[in-house]
């Protein structure tokens, strides 16, 4: 929105490229970003971008930026949460990212109002899988490190979960 800030974002992009690392940058209105000339410059110098469902609008301009073509569209275009495009260099690939709503793990993962933690704290999801000696309801989690051995938890039944995470719960 201010020139001064664009700037400021656009040099710490180019420099933390220079030095091997990654910025990431989340928006759920692309069209803030097609706006404005020095975020657009940065978006299509962007090594990796995940895009998911896309306005119209959006899409034509993001078609545009990154050479997305029509079939790449249909990715993008009113699909289901979790689906979308990944651009990596000047591959697109799309993907479809369905986790099972009815674990713990989901819970903790959703963005969605009424889907997370705090909604099913004291009452058993009505999908819920019960596992053997479980408790009735989900356990309000107060701070990270209590986040974190949720997470252990329920990685420990999943074992390849559990792995692809393991690098990331131990540093």
């Amino acid at each position: 929105m201010h020139e001064y800030s664009a700037q400021f974002l656009f040099k710490l992009w180019k420099r933390v490229r220079k030095y091997g690392a990654y910025f990431t940058g989340i928006t759920q209105n692309v069209d803030d970003l097609l706006q404005s000339h020095t975020a657009r410059t940065m978006l299509s110098n962007s090594e990796f971008i995940v895009v998911l469902n896309q306005a119209a609008t959006d899409r034509v301009e993001l078609a545009k930026l990154l050479n997305i073509s029509d079939l790449q569209l249909s990715y993008i275009t009113n699909v289901d949460a979790g689906h979308g495009l990944i651009k990596v260099g000047s591959s697109l690939v799309p993907f479809a990212n369905e986790f099972p709503k009815n674990t713990k793990l989901y819970q903790l993962m959703t963005t969605k109002p009424g889907e997370g933690l705090d909604a099913a704290v004291g009452v058993q999801s009505e999908n819920a899988v019960s596992a053997p000696n479980a408790q009735s309801a989900i356990p309000a989690l107060s701070n990270e490190e209590e986040v974190l051995n949720m997470i252990r938890r329920v990685s420990s039944s999943n074992p390849e979960f559990g792995e692809m995470i393991k690098k990331y719960l131990t540093e």
